[in-house]
């Protein structure tokens, strides 16, 4: 029955090691979507500041002011749609740790019961050592006694 426990328990083991595989690949996923939105404010802020001193300089470069609105414009639209993939890969995120957390257990489960069964199996082995030692005491102690 022992085999059967360790076999069981690498397999867990195994389960944890893919579940903590993918927890690392979206957590690493959601730190480039967050150092992209950065690098998207920063933008944004740079060309909100470009198109600000613009029109305090009153400088008539329409052309120039609206090219830059519209950039701001796209850049902010990119901006929502990194923070919506950021939303479905947190509660993605929350799952696989869900998932992770119960493959933990599973495996801490499976080790406990290797041990319990590795414990029982030793205390059946002494158990049996003894018997036999006391059975051939006996049979020394019978023979002396012949």
């Amino acid at each position: 029955m022992t085999q059967t426990w360790r076999i069981l328990s690498e397999k867990r083991a195994q389960e944890v090691t893919k579940a903590q595989i993918i927890v690392a690949s979206y957590v690493a996923k959601k730190r480039t979507i967050e150092e992209q939105i950065e690098k998207l404010d920063e933008l944004i802020s740079e060309y909100s500041k470009e198109l600000f001193s613009t029109r305090k300089d009153g400088l008539a470069d329409i052309g120039g002011s609206n090219l830059r609105r519209q950039f701001i414009a796209e850049v902010q639209q990119a901006r929502d749609s990194l923070n919506r993939e950021s939303s479905m890969l947190e509660i993605d995120l929350r799952e696989a740790r869900d998932v992770l957390q119960t493959r933990l257990l599973e495996e801490m489960k499976a080790r406990k019961m290797l041990e319990r069964d590795q414990e029982r199996t030793d205390r059946e082995n002494n158990l049996q050592e003894r018997r036999e030692f006391e059975a051939t005491a006996l049979n020394q102690f019978n023979l002396k006694n012949i």
